[in-house]
């Protein structure tokens, strides 16, 4: 399939890998998204943009280079992997933010009782 006539599925996909891309960006200007949370994320949807649009200049060299004899698969392949390391992150992020929240629920307590005990003098 030539560029010039793109089949529904990669108009779709490219409006969405779009709309996302904008989104993050919005976020990481206006709210504050860490820098390397939003280049991962512009990366993914601008892979699935590439898959989508030119996906054999894509994909068979994706097979190649992991050793996969079918492209599909190997796209297949790489993506449980991204999605792994999307799950392992937040798992990181959520420990991260349970031994912050458990710090400052002590912290709190700790002020709750000295104010008690003034309270009370």
């Amino acid at each position: 399939m030539t560029n010039a006539h793109l089949a529904p599925y990669q108009i779709v996909s490219l409006l969405i890998s779009l709309y996302f891309i904008i989104r993050t960006l919005r976020q990481y200007f206006q709210q504050g998204r860490p820098l390397v949370s939003t280049l991962i994320w512009i990366a993914l949807w601008t892979i699935l943009a590439g898959l989508a649009v030119l996906p054999d200049n894509l994909s068979l060299p994706l097979a190649k280079i992991l050793g996969i004899a079918s492209n599909i698969n190997a796209v297949l392949f790489f993506a449980v992997g991204l999605l792994f390391v999307a799950v392992f992150q937040q798992s990181a992020t959520i420990s991260h933010l349970d031994r912050k929240l458990t710090k400052l629920i002590r912290e709190l307590a700790i002020r709750g009782e000295t104010k008690q005990e003034k309270d009370e003098d």
